[in-house]
């Protein structure tokens, strides 16, 4: 396996935010706990990614935004329910 990982500041629920690359996905879990046990996750992307780190970010109404490469386009996806599902918002290319 190959992992490769951005955590954020912990959001306004005191939760650890961590968005990964493993095995060419791009995934996301919280903790609950500082950090000393992290939930499953929920996989971001349908398609394989680059094994760039990913860049995370919480937005002030408290949606999330995953920044992954993918061949050469940076593709943005976006959750509105606390990361439990996302879709994908911009493509730069």
């Amino acid at each position: 396996m190959t992992y490769s990982l951005a955590i954020i500041r912990p959001n306004e629920l005191g939760q650890l935010l961590a968005a990964g690359i493993v095995d060419n996905y791009c995934w996301f879990s919280w903790s609950d706990n500082g950090g000393v046990t992290w939930n499953v996750g929920r996989r971001v992307t349908l398609d394989m990614v680059d094994s760039e780190q990913p860049g995370l970010a919480e937005l002030p109404d408290g949606s999330l935004r995953i920044a992954v490469t993918q061949s050469d386009a940076v593709r943005i996806y976006g959750s509105e329910n606390a990361g439990e599902s996302w879709t994908a918002v911009a493509v730069l290319t």
